[in-house]
């Protein structure tokens, strides 16, 4: 298994970043916060927690199709 600077240091960080975004947005919110999408209705206490889960996730995937491949680091290494 190789480890990669995006393993190690990117999905704390996506996680930390995820609970930032939500806790603005939660807290910016006047009135209940809510969720619609997804194919129903997200309110309190779940519509943070999925939007926990698609920021993470959303962070996870864009720091993986944005990191080089394993391949290419291993044609680098001598």
């Amino acid at each position: 298994m190789y480890v990669t600077f995006s393993s190690t240091i990117g999905i704390p960080c996506a996680v930390i970043v995820a609970i930032i975004i939500v806790v603005l947005l939660v807290t910016s919110a006047k009135r209940d916060f809510k969720v619609k999408g997804l194919g129903g209705e997200f309110w309190e206490p779940s519509a943070p927690l999925t939007m926990w889960v698609i920021c993470f996730w959303s962070l996870v995937f864009s720091m993986y199709f944005l990191s080089p491949k394993i391949e290419k680091i291993l044609d680098l290494m001598p």
